[in-house]
């Protein structure tokens, strides 16, 4: 029996443009994409979108980060969050869509400034 079997590690690989359901914490399954992966960090995009039961598909073109003060709330164009957090968000691969300049663009100023 292997490390990885004996300790329940998880050996999911993490890439670009995937788009996964995650936990919200709130009793609500919400949508994030992955826009990029370093050692230790995962750069993700979240969505205003919600749902009471995790979806077994999704067209990225229904999904919206909106604005404040937008009835339902809003996303987040950019937030870098620990790999170990984002594991504990329960996420589940619904597809990958690939990710766009303008969706690195709040990557980019945050990768600028550091």
């Amino acid at each position: 029996m292997g490390l990885l079997s004996i300790f329940g590690c998880s050996t999911t690989t993490y890439k670009s443009g995937d788009i996964y359901s995650i936990d919200d914490g709130e009793g609500k399954i919400g949508i994030v994409k992955v826009l990029v992966v370093e050692p230790g960090v995962i750069h993700l995009r979240i969505y205003k979108n919600k749902f009471d039961n995790r979806p077994q598909t999704i067209e990225s073109k229904e999904l919206s980060l909106g604005r404040l003060g937008d009835e339902g709330g809003f996303g987040i164009g950019h937030i870098p969050l620990d790999l170990n957090g984002f594991k504990d968000w329960k996420p589940e691969l619904l597809m990958n869509d690939g990710v766009t300049e303008d969706e690195l663009e709040g990557y980019n100023i945050w990768k600028e400034s550091q």
